[in-house]
This record gives C-alpha cells, sequence and structure tokens, in this order.
C-alpha cells in the first residue's frame, strides 16, 4: 500500500497478498465512508498499534483508516480475512458497510466490545477502483487496531487459506484435548500418578486456549459465546498455564 493505494492489477486467481503500507489514517474521528479521502495527508502501518505511532496517541481511542483499491477484475470477487480487531469495527465498501464486529464508539460506554477472526467478501459493485474503509476503537484491550496483517485476495483463494487454517487449529486442540482427556483417565485408574493429571490439565488448557485465539473455533462451538467472557477466558489459559506447568515440575522433580 503506497499513499492509500493499493495496486491489485497482478492479483491472480491462486494469490494471496497483504494489505501493509501506507493506509491513511485519521485519530478521534469517524470520517463518513463516502468522503473525499484524497485531502487527508497522514498514513500509517495498519497493523501497526495506534499508540506506537509516535505522537502519543492513547492506546484507548478511536479512528479511521481508508485505502483505495485500483484495477480490480469488474467481473472478479474479492475478499479479505484478518484475526483480531479490537475491540470493535465497522468495514465500508464504496460507503457501504459490508462487516460489523461490535459495536465502535467514541468512549467505552458506547462501545460493545468483540474479538473476531472475520472473513469479508468485498463487492466490487462492477468497479475497477473502490475505497475500502475502516471506523475503528479501542476501549477494552491493550492491543489497539488490527494486530495482525489484512490479507486481500480472490475469494476462492481467501476462503481455502480460511478453511486450511481451521482444519489446522482443530487438529492441534483436538489432538491436546485428546491427549487431555487420556492422562486424567490415568489418574482416576491410578490416584498416585498425580503427574499424570497435571499433564492431562496441561494438554486440556492449551486446546482451550488455542480455541480462543486466532480462528476463535470457540465461537463456532458455542455461536453467542459474550465477547467480555471470551477474552476473558482467554487471558485466564495464560495464567493457568504458569500454574499448571509449575505444578506438573514440582511433582516431577520434588
Amino acid at each position: 500500500v503506497v499513499k492509500g493505494v493499493f495496486d491489485a492489477e497482478n492479483i491472480s486467481v491462486g494469490d494471496i497478498q497483504v494489505l501493509e503500507g501506507e493506509w491513511i489514517f485519521i485519530p478521534n474521528k469517524f470520517v463518513e465512508p463516502l468522503e473525499d479521502f484524497g485531502k487527508y495527508t497522514r498514513y500509517e502501518n495498519i497493523n501497526t498499534s495506534w499508540h506506537k505511532y509516535g505522537d502519543g496517541l492513547s492506546i484507548y481511542g478511536y479512528g479511521t483508516y481508508a485505502l483505495r483499491i485500483k484495477n480490480l477484475s469488474t467481473n472478479g470477487v474479492y475478499a479479505i480475512k484478518t484475526t483480531t480487531v479490537s475491540s470493535a469495527f465497522t468495514a465500508y465498501l464504496e460507503g457501504k458497510e459490508i462487516y460489523r464486529s461490535g459495536i465502535v464508539g467514541n468512549s467505552r460506554k458506547f462501545e460493545k466490545f468483540n474479538w473476531d477472526a472475520p472473513f469479508i467478501t468485498l463487492p466490487n459493485f462492477g468497479k475497477e477502483e473502490v475505497t475500502l474503509v475502516f471506523h475503528v476503537s479501542n476501549f477494552g484491550d491493550r492491543h489497539p487496531g488490527f494486530s495482525k496483517p489484512i490479507k486481500f485476495g480472490v475469494y476462492s483463494a481467501i476462503s481455502t487459506e480460511k478453511n486450511r487454517d481451521t482444519i489446522i487449529f482443530v487438529i492441534l486442540a483436538g489432538y491436546l484435548f485428546v491427549a487431555g482427556a487420556f492422562f486424567i483417565s490415568l489418574y482416576l485408574f491410578y490416584s498416585k500418578e498425580t503427574k499424570a493429571f497435571y499433564f492431562g490439565l496441561i494438554c486440556l488448557n492449551f486446546s482451550l486456549r488455542i480455541c480462543c485465539y486466532d480462528e476463535f473455533l470457540i465461537t463456532t462451538i458455542v455461536p453467542h459465546i459474550d465477547s467480555i467472557f471470551l477474552f476473558k477466558l482467554g487471558y485466564i489459559t495464560f495464567s493457568l498455564s504458569i500454574v499448571l506447568v509449575s505444578l506438573f515440575v514440582q511433582e516431577l522433580f520434588g
């Protein structure tokens, strides 16, 4: 992305590009998505938290990111994918809302927190150039904005990658869950084997942690899970890992 413009001319069917670089950025303002963004001249990397831009912006705040995508195929179907936007965002294409995660707000009072790994279809409306706009707010996390790169490509390529990532995380989480159940079963049949009990809990904890991040598998298992609960559950798995590993090591070596 150069000066708020991304050239999609060389995007092939199986190609996926990362939308890193100089996005238009307007802090502390939700700019109308139909506005002319050519008059704004501040450019920032969307994958860098805005409090690291160097001008003293607070972690908690809100703002607008915008990008002009040119040389699109008029009959092509495109999509973007990202992970973990804190704490809420709304995406617009050519002034029309195409995705919403939580509810953005200019204060904690009006924001509704949400964690998500969105897969967003980009209807280009038969145009060769479109403007993509994000309204982002953060009043609930320590990492404002987009914490990981936004990937862009044709719908089939982005969909295939998302499905592949989901399958990988399902296999990892499932393997750890089965291992955890096995070692806890050993303890149930032989209560002196406390090492197996702690190791089983470690496996279950890491299985749950995988479900709380990246592709957010737990939202597939429990579709209407409360976002604040998911947020806290993810942080608990980190602290619990330290406790369980310490108990396991203590039991193993005395």
